[in-house]
């Protein structure tokens, strides 16, 4: 049985909705992701580090993603 959920925070307008999906996707490019990969490195995760850092390059492209679709709506 699953019984875990995931906080979605508040649900604003669309506009903020892509304004905080973007800056979600910044953090997990900018930050989260190269600090996996850094860590998986030392402990010698070669194979790991290499997945996390394509993973951060596909959330760059979200990022830039979410901003261009909050950019055809203002």
């Amino acid at each position: 049985e699953i019984t875990a959920s995931y906080p979605a925070g508040v649900i604003g307008t669309t506009a903020e909705n892509l304004q905080a999906a973007a800056e979600g996707e910044k953090m997990e490019w900018g930050t989260l992701y190269p600090n996996f990969a850094q860590v998986a490195e030392e402990e010698g995760f070669k194979d790991a580090a290499r997945t996390f850092r394509m993973v951060a390059k596909v959330e760059n492209y979200h990022e830039r993603r979410y901003r261009k679709l909050l950019a055809n709506i203002e």
